[in-house]
């Protein structure tokens, strides 16, 4: 059975999702097409190949799954759906499918990555062909945190987005133990939850199934530090941690209420001790999604959009979400228990009971006559403390079901355990009232705040502050500060979050107790070093720790991001966006489907066929031998050092400045007057050519007066260019150098324009546009610049048509 014969002759109808590893493009192929393909192909990539095939989140025959959960060949304990994986209680109508087959040649490689959400990873090779094999190069589950910073700050890449494809020179040199193992007929590999993991198919066609499972340790540890860290860099969460939190609670709550003799449970009911760990749990979310005035919010139980939130088929994970209405949900799902959850159309987290959302920056061909609520664009509670929102900034706050059906949720199970545990305080009923005065961070409520502010501002959302938290003020919008009325004086977001405290505490202590606000903005800094150790130890051991800490660390340390739909949503305060836009959604896969295609994922593809990028000499696909993986010293990627190899100020995007400006904001030259800067900027934004750093542009209402030249504070303006439209830039400037001479600029003034712009190491410009001159500038990787240097001036655009 487990055979690609037995393949052909039961699945010869059967689509696999295969990617060229050489252009990283995904289509799909009939099976017999590609085990053709696969078997007349060499096992070694030669330097004139242009096609090679990875087959990766195929289907996995339905023969094959009842073995795995049937033959009693592998633990109970380790098999799809087995005695400790709680994703089995996830409904039908939002359950998750992970066992997966990927069939691939030599020379096919999956990323370096983690499984989602500290799940643990099991993958058995069932068939091989001329002596196939993988090699796995792993790490410790607790070196996660190593592994991240070593692949931001050596390699320049972002291990979350499973891009890069790590050389054996580089696991090396990495500051952390790599485990190497070699995956032959018949072996199963388990991957520990948060073990970063390499996959690289050597000789002939190897077929192997992989499936995922969710303990509740894992389950802990996925919320209390992936998920932060997934919000930050923009990863769908796919897993839906707290609905998966919430099912579980319930399930083993049902479980317990039915045992007869509360003096027999601890002895018949294994899962106590679990069920205690998922109540803490089900608390810390309970106080992240609580709002004071929650029942004046509108509902989704309520509205008649109704929708659930179900499986699909993703191209890079074969794991998506997809909206369901109300016409398709499972007669089964009591109407206060069904899964009312949308993921973040920022960063595509599961958003289990609040969220805000706009019915206004939605696809033309998506607006109905009536929107219901949770049919526009919705953004997660943390994703809009930060300031990330919808481009006009009008989104209403949205929770899916009255706040009571979880507190009501959760004394029921504490009153389950009160009855193995008598008189234990901490399984005592609770009200909003504890709620409200609980020492964990209420992050709902803080972005309720900031949404308060942003309404009652008015016109002085089109104002801005001076930050004075430094001996050198810059200008900044409204809200991006807050006042204290101690020091006399405003500090921005950014430098709050320099000093130790993240948005959301600093919102809730300013509008609590001015005092408070005062005396722990002044203090903040050395309590967060002081307390950093233990956030990290708790960080490497998938522990507890302070989620006003943990938010802190994650928006300092993960800056980058890549918008799940980045042409209707800006960023926030803490974000560096990455060029490359995910898009929405084909049309016909739904309005909340979360696929996030990676164009990255392929270690072969040379850099000079990259969108956007020059050609180079001498360079030649990788070269691996079966001489070289045989050595002791495994090259991945044969001479990855000219393909893949970048200076660690470089992006896998080819933008190498980390403090890219946000690409929904326009900043004007110093210097210039305005309407010089219109005309600067019109061309560039008008042209056909696709470049880095424009998706989404477009006109807009700049609430400066044209018609008065206006200085503008900032002494630098950075523009960051490809080189294939850097002479559309230069004819720009010139342009509108041309056209204003004589308004507002003395010759003292004029700008200078270089015509011969310094080429990068990954052949593209970046031209750094100041006072007098235009000069071509190597990267920077002053963090000081990065964060400080914030335009003055914020617009609301409008997508290009």
């Amino acid at each position: 059975m487990f055979n690609v014969d037995w393949l052909l002759r039961n699945c010869a109808d059967e689509v696999l999702h295969v990617r060229n590893m050489h252009d990283r493009r995904d289509r799909d192929i009939l099976l017999p097409e590609f085990i053709e393909k696969s078997r007349r192909q060499s096992a070694f990539v030669s330097p004139d190949e242009t096609e090679r095939l990875y087959g990766k989140d195929a289907f996995c025959p339905d023969a094959w799954k009842a073995w795995l959960e049937q033959a009693d060949v592998l633990p109970s304990s380790v098999v799809p759906c087995g005695t400790n994986d709680i994703l089995q209680y996830l409904t039908e109508s939002n359950g998750v499918e992970s066992l997966m087959c990927y069939l691939g040649i030599g020379d096919t490689f999956t990323p370096c990555h983690k499984d989602l959400c500290a799940s643990s990873g099991q993958n058995v090779m069932c068939y091989t062909e001329d002596g196939g094999s993988s090699f796995w190069f792993m790490t410790a589950a607790s070196d996660a945190p190593a592994a991240a910073a070593y692949f931001s700050n050596e390699l320049g890449q972002e291990l979350h987005w499973e891009t890069h494809v790590a050389s054996a020179q580089e696991f090396a040199d990495a500051p952390f133990t790599v485990y190497v193992a070699e995956q032959k007929m018949g072996d199963l590999v388990l991957v520990p939850p948060r073990s970063c993991h390499q996959v690289v198919n050597h000789g002939g066609l190897t077929v192997k199934m992989s499936w995922s499972r969710m303990t509740v340790r894992g389950l802990q540890t996925a919320l209390r530090h992936e998920l932060p860290l997934y919000r930050r860099v923009c990863r769908p969460e796919q897993y839906r941690v707290k609905s998966l939190l919430h099912r579980t609670m319930l399930h083993y709550t049902a479980k317990l209420e039915a045992m007869t003799s509360p003096a027999e449970n601890l002895q018949e009911f294994p899962y106590i001790t679990d069920l205690e760990v998922l109540l803490r749990l089900f608390d810390e979310v309970l106080r992240e999604e609580y709002a004071e005035n929650h029942a004046s919010f509108s509902h989704i139980m309520k509205s008649s959009a109704g929708w659930t939130v179900g499986p699909g088929k993703s191209a890079t994970s074969g794991l998506c979400l997809i909206l369901r209405p109300p016409s398709m949900q499972t007669e089964s799902e009591l109407p206060d228990q069904q899964p009312y959850n949308f993921a973040c159309d920022f960063c595509g987290a599961d958003m289990f009971q609040s969220f805000f959302e706009c019915r206004d920056c939605v696809k033309p061909s998506e607006v109905t006559d009536s929107l219901g609520c949770g049919d526009g664009l919705l953004i997660c509670a943390l994703c809009y403390v930060e300031g990330r929102s919808c481009l006009c900034e009008e989104m209403e706050p949205i929770q899916c079901r009255p706040f009571s059906d979880l507190l009501r949720d959760r004394n029921r199970t504490a009153d389950a355990i009160s009855r193995c545990r008598p008189g234990d305080a901490r399984y005592n009923a609770i009200s909003e009232s504890n709620l409200a005065g609980g020492s964990h961070l209420a992050v709902f409520e803080a972005a309720c705040m900031l949404y308060k502010l942003r309404r009652d501002a008015g016109a002085k959302l089109l104002e801005d502050r001076s930050c004075r938290a430094t001996q050198d003020p810059h200008r900044v919008p409204f809200i991006y500060t807050v006042y204290c009325a101690s020091c006399h004086a405003s500090r921005c977001w950014e430098h709050i979050l320099q000093g130790g405290m993240h948005v959301a505490e600093g919102l809730l202590l300013y509008a609590s107790n001015q005092g408070l606000w005062h005396q722990r903005h002044r203090d903040c800094r050395a309590e967060f070093e002081k307390a950093l150790p233990a956030v990290e130890e708790a960080e490497r051991e998938g522990a507890y720790s302070d989620l006003r800490l943990r938010l802190v660390k994650a928006a300092q340390r993960y800056r980058n991001c890549r918008p799940i739909n980045a042409t209707f949503t800006q960023v926030g305060w803490y974000d560096n966006p990455e060029v490359e836009e995910l898009g929405l959604p084909a049309d016909d896969t739904g309005l909340a489907e979360i696929d996030h295609v990676d164009d990255f994922d392929s270690p072969l593809t040379p850099i000079a066929q990259l969108p956007d990028s020059p050609p180079r000499s001498n360079e030649e696909l990788p070269d691996v031998s079966p001489s070289s993986l045989a050595s002791d010293e495994i090259d991945l990627a044969g001479e990855s050092e000219a393909i893949l190899g970048r200076d660690a100020s470089d992006h896998s995007t080819g933008i190498a400045f980390p403090s890219l400006e946000m690409h929904r904001i326009k900043t004007l030259p110093a210097a210039w007057s305005t309407s010089a800067a219109w005309e600067a900027q019109a061309p560039i934004l008008k042209t056909s050519v696709s470049r880095a750093g424009s998706v989404a542009l477009g006109t807009s209402d700049y609430r400066m007066d044209r018609d008065e030249p206006q200085m503008v504070t900032l002494k630098v303006e950075e523009d960051f260019v490809n080189d294939s439209y850097a002479d559309d830039l230069m004819r720009a400037l010139n342009q509108a150098y041309s056209a204003d001479l004589n308004e507002d600029m003395s010759d003292d003034d004029s700008p200078v324009l270089a015509s011969d712009s310094l080429s990068l190491s990954n052949g593209r410009p970046a031209v750094l546009v100041r006072r007098r001159t235009v000069v071509a500038a190597p990267p920077q990787k002053d963090e000081e610049m990065a964060a400080h240097q914030r335009p003055a001036k914020r617009c609301r655009t409008e997508p290009l048509t």
